[in-house]
């Protein structure tokens, strides 16, 4: 685990000085300033350290109240998928959304209560 600890802190250390000398260019010439979040402990949902201890992820078990957007996360997902094989097409939703007249029928083509 050090070796990918050190592997992540000299690949910061790169970005940030790279970026850093973006950022004061920045500030020089526009009085821009700059705010960078590093969030260290997100990891992949596939890494070995997770697969092996699902229990320190937040998920439905454990966090009941992540249900009802894991629930519209799913079914936006399907709708997407749907409207990308053309299944939605016969109601006026392209393959492809890609003007604001494609997303006018995509709105009135569901009910809103």
């Amino acid at each position: 685990m050090e070796g990918k600890l050190l592997f992540i802190k000299n690949r910061i250390n790169r970005v940030f000085l790279q970026e850093s000398k973006y950022i004061l260019q920045l500030f020089y010439m526009f009085q821009m300033l700059s705010i960078c979040d590093i969030v260290l402990n997100h990891t992949a949902n596939e890494s070995p350290f997770l697969v092996s201890h699902p229990e320190c992820t937040y998920n439905c078990i454990n966090s009941p109240h992540l249900r009802p957007a894991y629930i519209l996360d799913a079914a936006l997902f399907e709708l997407t998928t749907q409207v990308a094989f053309g299944e939605w097409e016969f109601k006026g939703i392209p393959t492809v959304v890609e003007t604001e007249d494609h997303l006018n029928v995509s709105h009135k083509s569901f009910p809103s209560n």
